[in-house]
């Protein structure tokens, strides 16, 4: 296989992980716990960055810590998989220059220029995170997250170089650093990062002067999108009140208050007091008459004629 049939092999398989990432956006997922994080989440979403900033080299060719600033871009997506925890890959394209203090015998100094690209997958930490681990939890709202981020990946750097030589070829390089996402909205964030990559090669800046890899800074504005985040639920919005609606509301409310109640305590008492009356009636009754039956009935004390002798 070809180098042309390799890449179109590698940008199929890219799109169809792509979309099967986009396809699962939609389903919504249910809530994990993680016990080392000890926090419920939420896997995703997944986001889209890009960044423009500026690409500062390090190495032989440099009159102080870093050399001539260069302009760089990014254009990278990632995915949140634990709490605290993104990781993600990214595309670099970036320039590099130096300039040496010191000059040669022909009284020229050291300099070069270079144009790279690259990709790293990369990894943040969250220093600051929403934790959640009951229901009212979930309404806390972090506005600033900073983080610490650390990857691996390659580029592809070509230099030219004046009075030093020229060099091109593929380096592994680990890149460190850290940034601060400030939250815009539910699915837009403003990232300003900074790393320093290392590499494993001498010759970015076209020659091996000294001992030791050349490396390089990149200080990026990165904006961030979620297209997939759920939007922020807006509070429903009242129409205005008349101004005459809470003063009629109010003489209604007095007048309600105002009206006497019925007098059912009253009542109450009284017909305790009546069957307390009738039971002291019977009671006296029963006193003047002891011989009279308790269920109130007379007997009758007639008489009853005697059978007459036949």
């Amino acid at each position: 296989m070809n180098r042309i049939g390799r890449t179109r092999v590698l940008f199929t398989l890219l799109i169809i992980m792509v979309m099967q990432v986009v396809n699962g956006q939609g389903i919504e997922k249910e809530r994990e716990y993680s016990g080392f994080f000890d926090s419920y989440y939420h896997r995703g979403p997944l986001s889209f960055t890009g960044g423009i900033g500026t690409s500062l080299y390090k190495g032989d060719v440099a009159k102080g810590f870093y050399g001539t600033p260069c302009i760089g871009f990014s254009l990278g997506a990632n995915y949140k998989v634990w709490p605290r925890v993104v990781f993600g890959a990214e595309f670099q394209y970036f320039s590099l220059a130096g300039k040496s203090a010191s000059t040669d015998s022909s009284g020229s100094s050291k300099s070069f220029t270079s144009s790279n690209w690259g990709i790293n997958l990369y990894g943040r930490l969250y220093l600051i995170e929403d934790i959640i681990r009951r229901g009212s939890d979930r309404r806390t709202n972090k506005k600033i997250k900073p983080y610490i981020t650390a990857g691996l990946g390659f580029i592809r750097y070509n230099s030219v170089g004046h009075s030093i030589g020229s060099a091109s070829g593929l380096t592994p390089v680990f890149p460190v650093g850290l940034g601060i996402e400030c939250k815009i909205s539910s699915r837009l964030q403003i990232i300003p990062e900074f790393t320093q990559t290392f590499t494993l090669t001498d010759k970015l800046d076209g020659a091996a002067i000294k001992k030791g890899s050349d490396g390089y800074g990149m200080l990026m504005l990165k904006v961030q999108y979620s297209p997939f985040a759920p939007k922020k639920k807006k509070k429903a919005s009242l129409a205005p009140a008349e101004p005459n609606q809470q003063r009629e509301e109010h003489q209604e409310w007095r007048k309600k208050k105002e009206e006497p109640k019925p007098p059912v305590e009253e009542e109450h008492k009284t017909e305790e007091e009546n069957k307390d009356g009738e039971q002291k009636e019977e009671g006296t009754d029963q006193n003047q008459n002891p011989d009279a039956p308790k269920d109130g009935t007379q007997e009758n004390t007639e008489e009853k004629p005697t059978p007459t002798d036949k």
